[in-house]
């Protein structure tokens, strides 16, 4: 499971403009590293967006814990957008890398997950506008 997070870590650390995450999940520990590790980031002007799934399209006992983490991203300033339905699961970074596979990047990894990382400015575009219309 380490494989990947190394690159994706330093590809994160190297954002020069502005990193997107599609996740439709949220834990705390990737939330609480993925703050952390933006920072830096952040104070230097990158803007950082997250598109994850409405807490209230959870089971009633998550709600609350998966507002909390909404509002913890949005407290160091992640702009996070809300969707109601939604499967991708992706990483852009500066509109030309891409992680892209079945692996929520902010909750928790399932042991046959995948993760591939592209550099393309076409697939970034195509996600985004898929995403974002």
């Amino acid at each position: 499971m380490d494989t990947y997070e190394k690159v994706y870590e330093r590809n994160l650390l190297e954002a020069n403009k502005e990193i997107i995450i599609s996740s439709p999940g949220l834990n705390q520990t990737k939330v609480n590293a993925f703050v952390r590790l933006i920072k830096k980031r952040q104070e230097d002007g990158v803007k950082n967006t997250v598109v994850t799934f409405d807490p209230e399209g959870y089971p009633e006992e998550k709600i609350e814990d998966i507002k909390a983490l909404v509002q913890v991203l949005e407290n160091c300033g992640v702009k996070v957008r809300l969707q109601d339905h939604m499967h991708e699961h992706f990483a852009i970074i500066d509109d030309d890398i891409v992680w892209y596979g079945s692996m929520n990047l902010l909750s928790g990894a399932k042991i046959d997950d995948n993760l591939m990382r592209v550099k393309s400015k076409d697939v970034a575009q195509e996600l985004l506008e898929m995403t974002f219309g």
